[in-house]
């Protein structure tokens, strides 16, 4: 039996590198929404942004990437905390350890919403993958007292004035409005 060497090359070379092709094509897609929607969201376009991304969505519903943009478009910029919340989801639900930062801002997200348990959960994974975000015990402590569960509130305040000097000052303030206010803070404070 004759084998064809040319055949069997050009065969491989299908196989192997033709699959590569269609995902390098597709990130490159996929960039192009994600680079377009930041350059729109830099010029303060926000609807217009958000209407670029859930076109590169629609295209690839599973990329990560244009899915995150879109949620923190959403909850930085737009105040759509529903929708926001939604695409953190999908995120995580894709791939939980794409970035932690979704689960605290979806979070973030819930406490918006004035769902405070369903903050608490996620600012509680949040700081079991990353015991050091002093950023989400600031988060968590919000939630608690909105709970009522000023104690815990407080210890959280307590830790991030003990061991993180970047966000000291804010938590005393916070600390300070809790003590006085009870679970009735503002949620700028």
């Amino acid at each position: 039996m004759k084998v064809n060497f040319h055949k069997v090359f050009l065969l491989a070379v299908i196989i192997f590198f033709v699959p590569f092709t269609g995902q390098t094509k597709e990130s490159a897609e996929i960039e192009k929404y994600y680079t377009f929607g930041k350059k729109v969201i830099k010029k303060r376009n926000f609807q217009y942004a958000c209407t670029i991304l859930d076109k590169g969505i629609l295209n690839h519903p599973r990329s990560l990437k244009l899915l995150y943009l879109r949620a923190r478009l959403k909850h930085n910029y737009m105040e759509d905390y529903a929708g926001a919340a939604i695409d953190y989801s999908k995120v995580i639900k894709i791939n939980p350890d794409y970035n932690t930062k979704a689960f605290w801002r979806r979070g973030y997200c819930f406490y918006m919403l004035g769902r405070y348990k369903l903050a608490l959960r996620d600012y509680n994974y949040c700081l079991r993958v990353r015991p050091d975000y002093d950023k989400v015990f600031m988060l968590r402590a919000r939630a608690y007292a909105k709970l009522g569960l000023i104690n815990r509130s407080r210890k959280d305040l307590e830790y991030v004035i003990k061991n993180h000097d970047k966000y000291a000052d804010k938590a005393k303030k916070l600390y300070f409005s809790i003590i006085s206010k009870g679970s009735s803070f503002d949620k700028k404070s």
